[in-house]
């Protein structure tokens, strides 16, 4: 796994991946379950962008510890990846890593 990963979208706009998985081409970017709607639209705008440079696999992770996630968030992200909660990370880490 790399931190800060470097990659290049579709759109020849260069992304910093927060966590990359090279051997699988995966990209994991967390956000709070109470996040910013820019937050939220960032990773909407990278993922959308990075899926059709290469056929990167996203997820998206959303910190449910302290607050549930938003109904709207969930459906954006989904859009443009696989939406999984920290509180069920034994479930996705597997199938992920």
């Amino acid at each position: 796994m790399e931190r800060q990963h470097k990659l290049t979208g579709r759109s020849g706009h260069n992304h910093t991946a927060t966590l990359y998985l090279p051997e699988r081409e995966t990209i994991i970017e967390p956000i709070t379950a109470e996040g910013h709607w820019n937050q939220v639209t960032a990773v909407y705008a990278k993922f959308g962008d990075l899926s059709q440079a290469n056929g990167y696999r996203t997820v998206t992770v959303i910190d449910d510890r302290t607050a549930a996630p938003d109904d709207d968030t969930g459906k954006l992200l989904l859009q443009v990846s696989d939406v999984v909660q920290w509180s069920r990370r034994q479930e996705w880490m597997e199938a992920v890593t």
